[in-house]
């Protein structure tokens, strides 16, 4: 669940089986409004999920490794080519281009949660081995 960088809406999925993803608008006394469902398409459940700054779509990932850009307001899946110059409020996804230097290995399963820090310059990672990985941000060669 993200609530996007203006606080006015909330998109969520959920963890089991086909994941849809529900977006609701957000009022000031906290209570949700059901906007629309939409059935993405994705074979597994949805893990993570990030706005970009202007609130308008959603980059996410899934238990099956998939990798997906959602126009929020346009209802539709975006290539990854046309997604290539958007910027990111939040990063938690451990699948795209701004991360593809974290993995230890060939193993996407070592890597279990990403964070990128509010200033953009500061990528942290939670693998198996139990440690705490920081990385500078973006992360694009391997062994950084």
């Amino acid at each position: 669940m993200k609530i996007n960088p203006t606080g006015n809406s909330v998109v969520f999925g959920t963890h089991g089986g086909l994941s849809k993803v529900e977006v609701c608008s957000l009022k000031p006394d906290g209570s949700l409004v059901y906007l629309k469902t939409f059935d993405l398409g994705l074979s597994s459940a949805l893990l993570h999920i990030d706005w970009t700054t202007d609130g308008k779509s959603v980059v996410l990932n899934s238990q099956a490794y998939e990798l997906m850009f959602f126009d929020i307001v346009g209802g539709t899946k975006i290539n990854a080519s046309s997604a290539k110059d958007w910027t990111y409020y939040t990063w938690t996804c451990k699948l795209g281009f701004p991360v593809q230097g974290i993995f230890p290995g060939v193993d996407l399963t070592d890597v279990n949660d990403v964070c990128r820090s509010h200033n953009q310059k500061v990528l942290a990672s939670g693998e198996d081995s139990s440690l705490v990985k920081l990385f500078k941000y973006p992360c694009t060669q391997e062994k950084a």
